[in-house]
């Protein structure tokens, strides 16, 4: 968590490395590929967007099974 906090922006929002959501053709369900929402996802906002939909899920989730840290 330390680590993914560490991606925090000066606005409140979050960008994780282009790495961390990758865009491939093929490989969705096994690898992880093709994870981002965005339609237009070259748009420079979109990877921000996208980094701080999965923080905000990601801490939801700690939350609801008391997984302290936020």
């Amino acid at each position: 968590m330390a680590h993914l906090k560490g991606f925090r922006t000066e606005q409140g929002t979050h960008r994780f490395p282009v790495r961390y959501l990758r865009e491939q053709p093929n490989g969705y369900w096994k690898q992880g590929a093709y994870m981002r929402l965005e339609e237009n996802r070259r748009a420079r906002q979109s990877l921000a967007l996208d980094s701080t939909f999965r923080m905000q899920k990601i801490k939801r989730l700690c939350e609801g099974e008391g997984i302290q840290g936020w």
